[in-house]
């Protein structure tokens, strides 16, 4: 065997070295690759299970009535979508929004215009929406407004979807030259009221419960039109019977607007409404909490006997007969109801705010009874 010289030798074993030393270089980069894609992958499963689980969460509320706009522009990209849906409350994260988006390879054809959601959707159902091409385009917005709503909170409900404030919207529903337009539009509805005393507003419950969809260049006078033109609508085919009934339109809607509020079913809203048409013809006074409530113009869980006392042609505890107008915005069946009530001789109803059951009499005592009962046990056993 040849003899190797030293320094052969030294450098052969620092080549040996050298590869093994790039060897766990290589071994060393391998591992932490793996390492690190294990963690992305991690990242990602934890991000689609939290979709998951957001998905879940807020699925229930997916069915809730649209109450917030959002305006989609033209082009507008995902991210910039998620931005606005989070800062207006309809998303809870905008990235977990963008993530759902990829995942589920959407966001292709959302559509421009103005989109109504609710709080906290889920993401499939806001999804569902933006891909909607029926809100009408940019600039057009979705207004609803729900029955048994005073102007006070239609204005509210305006703001809300528009960005106008109130006091502009109270300030044109109840401007006297746009009032009188109206009458002169629509007279066969609203004559009466324009010529009833003690009237608040003369347009309250004359705008009709409904989701309108309002153009924002078109400013509010057309927007209040639309409400009155549908409540016009709604309102004539039941002018013979109003008219064979005795009573005037207006005091039909007065006292739809209180059986609006008083009951929840058909069948209890025309027995309410025969209660009331009754105690009228006693000579009885309505004596309804909601007229307390409208003539404070707040709301309260309880009336007291020092709110009963409340000096206004709309308390219809010191007052005798129907108000001076509606004092809410009634729906279509509250209006039959008025028109058509139920043939009784009840002038006592006592609902059971815990069963949702109402309880009708023509007896004093039985009133009292069922009174007492439900102010000791918190309902009534009927």
């Amino acid at each position: 065997m040849p003899e190797v010289s030293s320094e052969r030798l030294e450098r052969r074993c620092a080549e040996r070295a050298a590869r093994r030393k790039r060897r766990r270089k290589r071994r060393f980069k391998i591992g932490c690759s793996a390492f690190l894609l294990l963690i992305l992958l991690a990242f990602v499963a934890v991000g689609v299970r939290m979709i998951q689980v957001n998905q879940n969460t807020q699925e229930m509320e997916a069915d809730k009535k649209p109450a917030i706009s959002v305006t989609i522009e033209e082009g507008e990209k995902v991210s910039d979508i998620a931005a606005k849906l989070e800062k207006e409350g309809v998303i809870k994260n905008a990235g977990l929004f963008k993530l759902y988006v990829r995942v589920k390879n959407e966001g292709a054809d959302f559509k421009a215009g103005t989109h109504m959601f609710a709080e906290k959707m889920s993401m499939k159902a806001v999804v569902k929406e933006l891909k909607n091409a029926s809100g009408g385009g940019a600039g057009v917005v979705k207004i609803l407004v729900r029955e048994g709503t005073t102007l006070k909170e239609i204005a509210a409900a305006v703001e809300k979807a528009t960005g106008i404030p109130k006091k502009e919207f109270m300030a044109q529903v109840t401007d006297k030259a746009f009032v009188k337009k109206m009458v002169d539009r629509h007279p066969d509805l609203l004559t009466d009221v324009a010529s009833s005393e003690g009237v608040r507003y003369t347009l309250e419950g004359y705008l009709f419960p409904a989701t309108y969809d309002y153009n924002l260049k078109e400013g509010l006078p057309s927007l209040i039109t639309q409400m009155v033109d549908k409540c016009a609508e709604v309102v004539k085919p039941f002018e013979a019977d109003i008219q064979a009934s005795g009573h005037s339109v207006n005091e039909i809607m007065a006292m739809a607007s209180l059986i609006e509020k008083e009951g929840v079913t058909t069948k209890d809203r025309q027995q309410i409404s025969s209660v009331f048409y009754n105690r009228i013809a006693q000579g009885m006074p309505i004596q309804s909490d909601i007229s307390i409530l409208y003539a404070l113009g707040t709301h309260k869980e309880v009336v007291t006997f020092k709110d009963l006392e409340v000096d206004s042609p709309y308390n219809l505890y010191k007052n005798k007969g129907l108000p001076p107008g509606p004092m809410n915005c009634p729906s279509e069946e509250a209006i039959d109801a008025a028109v058509h009530p139920a043939d009784t001789n009840y002038i006592y109803f006592y609902a059971d705010l815990k069963t949702g059951k109402v309880y009708f009499t023509d007896d004093y005592e039985q009133h009292l009874a069922w009174q007492e009962e439900y102010e000791k046990n918190g309902t009534i056993a009927g």
